[in-house]
Order: structure tokens, then C-alpha cells, then sequence
């Protein structure tokens, strides 16, 4: 009875966290795990077609789950197929680029902040302070840019609920000074900032937005904005392409080379 109410619960919680096709395939393995278990503590005779099926068993799993990790990953990476540098005013939604719903916004916020976080983590100190981005920055002034622009990304989905005018071009919102102005402010602001203190204001201003994905409502994503960098398209695909895109193609320069991107 024990055994079988912690089984429950572990697939309820497994459920939670993980999407249902990993979970299935996960419930797959539980005659291998009956297999080996009734070997280890009851002495049970692990014989060569016992092997053989444990073997086909976590093959097929261990298949299941790639196809889905490279399915997701793919479909991230279609989704990130933009160029990201020199300038943000370069970035524009185009007619063959799919919009991610909602929910697939949302695993791709997430996933880029682990990737940053962990590119960025993995990098010695030195390496921050070497090349030439965008705007001239080096890797720590990068890390400085996308740690305050992080901020403002909610203020897309203000700019969806604008009430549509008679105008044909999309609402949008410009930041005080230009763009360029506002990005050397806020990364001269942070100049005193270690790597540690970017890197943790950057995941605190993360989970602001997803608290505001999570929030809005799902038929606002659909509505066909412009960002104050000139980005055009649905809600979604903005999002993403500045969000997730713009972030994680500063972070893989950074951890990929330390040439001239200016």
C-alpha cells in the first residue's frame, strides 16, 4: 500500500514539473526497475533474455526522450534563427517565422535564462573583459546590457494592450533619447557591478517577466506590435525575438569568441 501510494505521488509531482510525454516515457522504464529490483532483493536469476530486455527497454526510452529534446530544441532554434548583432534597430519579425504560442514563450524564457546564466557563469573573469561588441561594449558591459533591458520586456505586453488606432502601423513605445542613449546610460550605471551582481539582477528582472507572461492573456500575444527597437510582428514573436533571441545571441558571442561584432 506504501509502496504504491509513493509511486503515485512520484508521477504526480514528475507530472508537474515535466512535460506528459517525458513522463510517460519515464513510466515505460518500471518493469526494468521491477527487474533489477526483484535481482537485488529477492534474489531473483538475472538471465540473458532478461538482459537483452532491459537493454530494448531503456534503448527505446533513451530514443523517446532525444527525438523530443532535439523536437524542442529544434524548435527553439528555428525560432532563434535571426541575426542578433550589432544593432537591435536591425531585428525584424518576417512573414516565414513562426510565432511560439503562449506556453512555448514561456519554456523559452526560462531555458534562455538557464543558458545565460550558465554560459555566463562558466567563463573566467578575464574572458568578460575581452572583446568588442555591440556599441563597443566588451563581454562584462554585454552581460551589464542585458541584465537592464531585461527590465523593460514586460512593457511589450503594455504596449499590445494599447487600444488599436485608425493608423496602419502597429502601437509601439520609444525609449527617452533614442534607444542607443538609453542602452549607454544603463550600462555606464553598472559599470561598479561585479559579474555575480549583473547575473543576479538579470535572473530577479527574468522572472518579472515571466510573472507578467504568465499574467496576460492569451489572445493579447496574437496582436501585431512594434517594439521601440523596430521589431514588427505578433506579440509573441516580438517577445521572443527580443527576449529570448536578442538575450541569448549576446550570451553565446560572449561564450563563443572575443573578436570585433561592432
Amino acid at each position: 500500500m506504501v509502496g504504491t501510494a509513493v509511486a503515485y505521488w512520484a508521477v504526480a509531482t514528475a507530472s508537474r514539473h515535466l512535460p506528459a510525454v517525458t513522463t510517460s516515457l519515464g513510466l515505460l522504464a518500471t518493469p526494468v526497475v521491477s527487474a533489477i529490483t526483484a535481482t537485488l532483493w529477492l534474489g531473483e536469476p538475472l538471465t540473458l533474455q532478461l538482459v537483452v530486455a532491459i537493454v530494448l527497454v531503456l534503448g527505446g526510452v533513451a530514443i523517446g526522450v532525444t527525438d523530443r529534446v532535439g523536437a524542442d530544441r529544434g524548435r527553439l532554434d528555428s525560432l532563434c534563427a535571426w541575426p542578433h548583432s550589432p544593432a537591435m534597430a536591425d531585428y525584424h519579425a518576417t512573414a516565414d517565422t513562426p510565432a511560439p504560442s503562449k506556453a512555448e514563450l514561456l519554456r523559452a524564457l526560462r531555458s534562455s535564462r538557464d543558458e545565460v546564466v550558465a554560459l555566463i557563469s562558466s567563463l573566467p573573469q578575464a574572458r568578460l573583459e575581452e572583446g568588442r561588441y555591440e556599441s563597443g561594449w566588451n563581454g562584462r558591459q554585454i552581460l551589464a546590457h542585458i541584465a537592464s533591458i531585461e527590465w523593460s520586456y514586460p512593457r511589450l505586453i503594455d504596449i499590445a494592450r494599447t487600444p488599436p488606432s485608425e493608423e496602419a502601423a502597429p502601437p509601439t513605445r520609444t525609449m527617452k533619447g533614442g534607444n542607443d542613449s538609453y542602452n549607454d546610460r544603463q550600462v555606464a550605471k553598472r559599470e561598479h557591478l561585479t559579474v555575480a551582481e549583473l547575473l543576479a539582477e538579470f535572473d530577479q528582472n527574468r522572472a518579472a517577466t515571466i510573472q507578467a507572461v504568465e499574467a496576460a492573456d492569451e489572445a493579447l500575444f496574437a496582436r501585431r506590435i512594434r517594439s521601440a527597437g523596430g521589431v514588427v510582428g505578433p506579440l509573441a514573436l516580438v517577445f521572443h525575438q527580443i527576449a529570448v533571441a536578442h538575450v541569448l545571441g549576446h550570451a553565446r558571442d560572449i561564450a563563443g569568441d572575443t573578436t570585433d561584432h561592432g
